[in-house]
């Protein structure tokens, strides 16, 4: 069955863009599973729903209270 009204759907340079980084990041994240970022494939074009770029977006609000201690480097592992 078909959605009511069709999700938001934005290419990979528009998702780059509204996330402020570039096509290869995205294809990168893409290709090695290593963001949990959803997309959708239809034929050869990939799609992200822009309500799943947003709820990434949430998943990397930091707080100083939620992250006091926990420095971090880039790649999320603990810095020693």
């Amino acid at each position: 069955m078909r959605p009511t009204s069709p999700p938001n759907l934005l290419d990979r340079r528009k998702a780059a863009a509204y996330l402020d980084s570039t096509y290869t990041t995205l294809s990168a994240w893409a290709s090695k599973g290593s963001v949990d970022l959803p997309y959708i494939k239809i034929g050869g074009r990939v799609k992200y729903r822009q309500e799943d770029l947003d709820a990434f977006l949430e998943r990397q609000t930091v707080s100083k209270a939620s992250n006091a201690g926990q420095a971090t480097q880039e790649d999320g592992r603990a810095e020693s």
